[in-house]
């Protein structure tokens, strides 16, 4: 840093004071310096970690809302595949029931006419 301010012979105390506030001040000015570069060096290293942690855990949370909305994609469609698949069997038995009601009526009509006419 620097030397010890001593008194000269003759030196008056006004003088000596200003030298040593003059000297105090040079010193905080290193200091603050000093204190400064580690508070910068430290904030940009803690800003660096702070953003790969943030950059880690949002990834991880959007696969999370991707793999989510993916599997509710396929459940819909899998119960929509369910649902028309039962309402297109429920169709299909119907009119096949349908069409036997209609025959069995037909050739009962028939055997009615056929006996009465």
């Amino acid at each position: 840093m620097g030397q010890a301010i001593k008194p000269k012979d003759g030196e008056s105390a006004p003088k000596l004071l200003t030298a040593f506030v003059r000297k105090a001040e040079e010193t905080r000015q290193q200091f603050a310096t000093v204190i400064r570069t580690i508070i910068e060096s430290s904030l940009a290293q803690a800003l660096a970690t702070s953003q790969k942690q943030m950059d880690g855990w949002l990834k991880g949370a959007l696969d999370g809302a991707i793999r989510n909305a993916q599997d509710a994609l396929s459940a819909v469609t899998r119960d929509f595949r369910v649902k028309l698949l039962g309402a297109w069997s429920y169709l299909l038995w119907s009119v096949f029931a349908g069409g036997l009601l209609c025959g069995f009526g037909l050739l009962f009509l028939g055997y009615w006419l056929g006996k009465h006419i």
